[in-house]
């Protein structure tokens, strides 16, 4: 098994025939190869992820369950990385607008002559529209599960339950998640009591979370010793609430796993599995934090813990580094919601060099401008206030030396906010120099650099 990379002209002649209206003479089993190319790799950065999610655009119109597969496994690592971040909301919306059309064409209701591959499509999609909030599906998903609680007859489809239960205890009420809990003790087989645990994890209520940890670890627990792991995953895994109830509970019980466990490796598990929810600065920091406490307190682990940390570290190196060109593409498509005529302080200005050179025959001028700036916080674009200028040339440099490089440039009609999408995060405290070139008209409208006469004593305009 190999993956096939190519030159940039290649790849924009790939992607614009996967997204002309004759895509399907592409076979779908080299579909699923492009887009699983593009994505992992422009996670290894062998390619850009303008060139991957651009590739996933086509997905709008895609129907069939094998690059469905692909776009979900190559996508799923960055549902993620952008939990919590500042264009979270943008890439919720790129999710919403490929998923969209194929969630309306399949819905929740199996035909009775559906073939295998699109029930299995149906299951990803559904579980991934809940996830995101796509038309419907949430609270189709919550009708579902108060059927089940009005008539036990009325049960979910068996390939939708995972995501109709945890939609239902993520969105719904506290007796729902007895009601489910219930239905665990009752269940008559195993495979039933495995996916009831997945959703009991869902709860975004501390309470029950607790409640459910701790009914895990208990000596004479309901849930069975093989199935701790699933649990414990089920709560972890529910996103960055879920994680530090998690630690949190590993932290105040950690006699008790030993008890219960004989060994402290589901807690190695536990950390290590909610470590990976922390993806930004100040989850990372969290999460350093209690490395250090709980290692003094328990040194059996402090190796795992410390490798947990390691990893979590080079997870958001890689953020650093990738986030500004997912960034770029995001805003150049979906636009931002940034309607303040405010700058943004991350940058601040500390000099500024302006030259204008004006033409009166024509009023037209030209000029350069050189700014320098220091970083106050981490970012990875530079926004500016420009209007009415042709700006035809932009260069910078980090620090003095690494020259600066950038996807592209935006201007806001209404904010007048010029704003440069940067390849890289800006350090806190570097310094950063921009140098551009432009030209523009001197008006007539009293703004900016305009013209204006009057006539002297002599009447000498």
């Amino acid at each position: 098994y190999y993956r096939v990379n190519y030159d940039q002209v290649s790849w924009s002649r790939i992607i614009d025939a996967l997204k002309s209206t004759n895509f399907t003479s592409i076979h779908e089993v080299n579909r699923a190869s492009i887009i699983d190319d593009l994505l992992n790799l422009a996670r290894t950065d062998y390619t850009d992820y303008f060139n991957a999610l651009s590739a996933t655009e086509y997905l709008k119109h895609e129907t069939n369950y094998i690059p469905w597969r692909a776009a979900f496994n190559g996508l799923s690592y960055l549902n993620k990385k952008f939990a919590g971040s500042d264009v979270e909301d943008l890439y919720k919306k790129h999710v919403q607008t490929i998923l969209t059309p194929i969630y309306e064409k399949l819905g929740f209701d199996e035909p009775t002559d559906e073939t295998h591959l699109n029930k299995l499509l149906r299951k990803w999609v559904i579980n991934w529209a809940c996830e995101f909030e796509v038309g419907d599906c949430v609270n189709k998903s919550i009708e579902l599960f108060a059927k089940w609680r009005n008539d036990e007859k009325q049960m979910a489809p068996v390939d939708l339950r995972n995501t109709v239960y945890c939609t239902a205890i993520k969105k719904g009420t506290v007796d729902d998640w007895y009601f489910l809990w219930e239905k665990y003790l009752s269940a008559p087989v195993a495979s039933e009591q495995v996916v009831i645990l997945g959703a009991l994890g869902c709860s975004q209520d501390r309470t029950r979370l607790i409640k459910f940890l701790t009914e895990i670890i208990a000596y004479d627990s309901y849930i069975r010793l093989q199935d701790s792991a699933t649990a414990f995953a089920a709560v972890y895994n529910s996103g960055v609430f879920g994680a530090k109830i998690a630690l949190e509970f590993v932290k105040n019980n950690y006699d008790e796993f030993l008890d219960r466990f004989g060994n402290y490796g589901n807690i190695e598990t536990i950390v290590s599995g909610a470590a990976a929810q922390f993806t930004t600065k100040e989850l990372v920091s969290y999460f350093e934090t209690f490395v250090q406490e709980f290692g003094e307190k328990l040194p059996a682990v402090k190796k795992s813990l410390d490798s947990s940390l390691k990893k979590v570290k080079e997870e958001l190196e890689w953020y650093y580094h990738h986030s500004p060109s997912i960034r770029a593409w995001l805003v150049k498509n979906y636009g931002s919601k940034d309607e303040d005529y405010r700058l943004p302080t991350a940058i601040k200005p500390v000099a500024y060099d302006v030259y204008i050179t004006p033409y009166f025959e024509n009023f037209t001028f030209d000029g350069e401008a050189r700014i320098d700036m220091r970083v106050e916080e981490e970012t990875s674009v530079v926004v500016l206030h420009t209007n009415r200028l042709t700006i035809s040339h932009v260069e910078g440099y980090v620090s003095a030396v690494e020259m600066l490089g950038y996807h592209e440039t935006t201007w806001d009609e209404t904010t007048h906010k010029y704003t440069i999408y940067l390849t890289k995060t800006l350090r806190s405290q570097s310094r950063l120099s921009l140098h551009f070139k432009y030209s523009g008209v001197i008006n007539s409208n009293m703004e900016g650099f305009y013209r204006s006469w009057y006539k002297d004593d002599a009447g000498q305009k």
